[in-house]
């Protein structure tokens, strides 16, 4: 399992003249710190998760501006996913959507409910035609 360090929001003024207030950046960590949030590739909420955002905080960059810095685990294999250290946190907003599965008398939030074909249920959506 890798464990990388990635800057995930930024006090800097952007494209659109807009920058985020420090009070914001920290809600932000605040927010990520109470469960995991899980990684996808190209965000696909069908495949499973391929990581976790295990710890956020709030860091000041070289230049002074202050950013939220993420800390994540990313599973390169099963035997990763069988491996994972657990505090108790949740996985952010997909808890309904997945099952606990056991891993040496220890729950692990990671299995899926619905396999592909996804079904409208698996989200707690309503869709109609």
């Amino acid at each position: 399992m890798k464990q990388i360090k990635a800057i995930v929001a930024t006090g800097h003024l952007d494209k659109q003249g807009e920058m985020l207030a420090p009070e914001a950046l920290y809600g932000m960590a605040e927010q990520a710190n109470k469960a995991y949030i899980p990684m996808w590739v190209e965000h696909d909420i069908a495949q499973p998760p391929i990581g976790r955002m295990t710890h956020a905080e709030v860091v000041q960059m070289d230049d002074g501006v202050l950013a939220v810095q993420s800390t994540r685990e990313v599973w390169e294999s099963s035997a990763d996913i069988a491996n994972i250290k657990s505090d108790g946190r949740k996985i952010d907003g997909y808890d309904d959507r997945f099952s606990p599965i056991v891993v040496d008398g220890s729950e692990r939030q990671l299995m899926r409910h619905c396999q592909p074909p996804m079904k409208a249920s698996c989200f707690g959506e309503t869709r109609s035609r």
